[in-house]
């Protein structure tokens, strides 16, 4: 019996070796793990900066936009009003007859309207 179980010793104690050495393995592997999700943390952390800068400027812009927008029709405004208000309304021309031209035609194209016997 004491034969027995110093073979499930020797055989537990062969389990506990290969367990430790393989533990580094892992260790190691987790470490690195571990690193690349730190990198990829601080590199998502760059790109939200990145875009709240993005976004900020597109806000300026939009705000600069709007603002010269106002300050266009303030002006078109204040010419009008000196002037003595908008220009009068035009009459509409009565729309000119068009000629009825034939359109040229290229003579490459085949038309056999010129060529009954074809």
């Amino acid at each position: 019996m004491a034969k027995a179980w110093f073979r499930l010793g020797a055989g537990a104690g062969a389990a506990a070796v290969v367990l430790m050495l393989a533990l580094p393995a892992q260790a190691q592997g987790t470490a690195d793990l571990i690193d690349r999700i730190q990198r990829l943390e601080a590199q998502i952390r760059s790109l939200n900066g990145q875009l709240e800068q993005s976004q900020f400027r597109v806000r300026q812009m939009e705000d600069q936009q709007r603002r010269m927008q106002a300050d266009i029709e303030f002006r078109l405004n204040e010419l009008e009003n000196a002037r003595g208000g908008a220009r009068p309304a035009q009459q509409p021309r009565p729309p000119q007859q068009q000629q009825q031209q034939q359109p040229q035609r290229r003579g490459d194209v085949f038309d056999p309207s010129e060529q009954q016997a074809a």
